[in-house]
């Protein structure tokens, strides 16, 4: 009758260690990841629009994009204040 309490304790502590790898390793790395990826993209699109192969969007100042803008902003400064 050992057997369930042994087995939920390693159960847990191996969640724990789980837990504590994706907190301590994988987000951070992934958030880095996902750093990258928006400075290269702003980037080409950047480069794209000063050589002029493609042209700024006549609705960029549509309420639903500007509100997905500043909900992205606000997202990666908080996710940089928590690591």
């Amino acid at each position: 009758m050992d057997y369930p309490e042994t087995f939920s304790k390693e159960l847990f502590s191996a969640f724990d260690a789980k837990l504590a790898w994706y907190d301590e390793e994988e987000l951070p790395r992934l958030l880095s990841e996902y750093r990258k990826l928006h400075a290269y993209v702003e980037n080409l699109i950047n480069t794209l629009l000063n050589k002029g192969s493609i042209h700024e969007d006549p609705y960029k100042h549509d309420k639903k994009y500007l509100t997905f803008l500043k909900l992205m902003t606000v997202f990666t400064t908080k996710m940089s204040v928590t690591w």
